[in-house]
This record gives structure tokens, C-alpha cells and sequence, in this order.
């Protein structure tokens, strides 16, 4: 019987992992710019309307609520993850 070498045919399971880990990356990366941008955004709007009656008090308090959120947990997030495909693709190389 014949001995099949899976690395040799499939990669290696680091490779594979990083792959993986790369996907999981790029991913946290565009989740993370898109609600920093947002909040970014929101806030943006909510300065250059701050004399406009479209919303009430409260909806105003919980975008600015959302917004704050938004920037305190992504923006870290957004750093890691770019810290990280730095160093998948440039430092591995």
C-alpha cells in the first residue's frame, strides 16, 4: 500500500492556518474600518446639524452614545488587525 505525504499534496497545515488566520483578519479589518467610519460619520452629521430639529434629544444622545462606542472598541480593533496583515504579508516574507 502506498504511503500518501498530505503536505506534499495539500500544503503544509500552517499554511493552511495562516490562510485561515489571514481570512479571519481582512475580515475583522473591513468590519472594524466600516464602524469606525461610521461613527466617524454620525458624528460628523451630528456636529454640522447640531441646530437642526430632525431628531429628538434622545435619538441624539444615543447616536452620540453609538458613536462613542463605536470609536472606543473598533479603532483598537481596526490597529490590531492591521498590525496583523503587516505581519502576514510583509514581515513572513
Amino acid at each position: 500500500m502506498e504511503k500518501i505525504d498530505f503536505d506534499s499534496q495539500f500544503g503544509s497545515v500552517t499554511e493552511h492556518m495562516i490562510t485561515v488566520l489571514t481570512a479571519i483578519i481582512v475580515i475583522m479589518f473591513l468590519i472594524s474600518l466600516w464602524r469606525t467610519l461610521r461613527g466617524f460619520i454620525i458624528l460628523k452629521m451630528l456636529k454640522k446639524n447640531a441646530d437642526n430639529k430632525d431628531f429628538t434629544t434622545l435619538q441624539v444622545s444615543q447616536l452620540k452614545t453609538s458613536a462613542k462606542i463605536d470609536f472606543i472598541f473598533f479603532s483598537p480593533v481596526l490597529i490590531i488587525c492591521l498590525l496583523g496583515l503587516i505581519y502576514v504579508f510583509v514581515l513572513r516574507q
